[in-house]
């Protein structure tokens, strides 16, 4: 069922690109997963709701799944399936093209700097307006702005929790696009804000994917 975002508050956010269009049970994490190709082992996560936004750099729609959609699985097998740059799927009967988020600006995806933990990623050039903020800052429902300027929950009002960020849950933290010759980049935890860099070999329980989906 669709819970449409009202007109004034979706055209008002000082925000863009993304707009957010409302929430929407579009089909089965576990179709998903099968849908993107990705081994058997890992633990799927059972959901069926996505954020729809309109993304106006692709002039698309594109969908991503609330919550992680499987953990036990590693960055290192998420590229080899070709979701990193991204890869065409079907999912529930759509054609989608579907890939990691981008958590950070660094280009090309491969050459990721390192950072350290991070509660509130730094401001500055690495994280200001990254599509991963760009999707989520806007919202989720924390007082005062982001460290690049932007305006928390101007477009609607999840808690942390309701979109899976919670300290010390499962899928609780996403695996990013960006990486480098050891490590991936993995954006949420307590909140959307955090950042980390993580070996792209290893698995967890709370590293999860989740990726974007643009219509087409």
């Amino acid at each position: 069922m669709l819970e449409a975002l009202g007109g004034s508050l979706k055209n008002n956010s000082s925000n863009g690109p993304y707009k957010y269009l409302g929430e929407g049970n579009i089909g089965n994490y576990s179709d998903l997963y099968q849908a993107a190709g990705l081994p058997v082992g890992s633990t799927i996560i059972t959901g069926q709701a996505f954020l729809r936004y309109y993304s106006q750099g692709e002039a698309k729609n594109c969908i991503v799944p609330k919550t992680g959609i499987a953990v036990n699985i590693s960055f290192d097998a998420l590229l080899q399936a070709g979701l990193v740059t991204g890869k065409y799927i079907t999912f529930n009967g759509k054609n989608y093209f579907a890939r990691l988020i981008r958590g950070a600006n660094t280009l090309p995806l491969d050459q990721m700097v390192s950072v350290p933990d991070s509660t509130i990623y730094p401001a500055g050039a690495v994280f200001d307006f990254c599509e991963f903020n760009l999707l989520f800052n806007p919202i989720i429902d924390i007082t005062g702005k982001s460290p690049e300027g932007m305006v928390y929950g101007d477009q609607w009002k999840y808690k942390p929790s309701d979109l899976g960020f919670i300290t010390a849950r499962q899928a609780n933290s996403t695996f990013c696009a960006n990486y480098n010759s050891s490590n991936a980049l993995l954006r949420g935890s307590t909140d959307q804000r955090f950042a980390a860099m993580r070996g792209r070999g290893g698995t967890s329980t709370y590293w999860s994917f989740r990726p974007i989906l643009f219509e087409v």
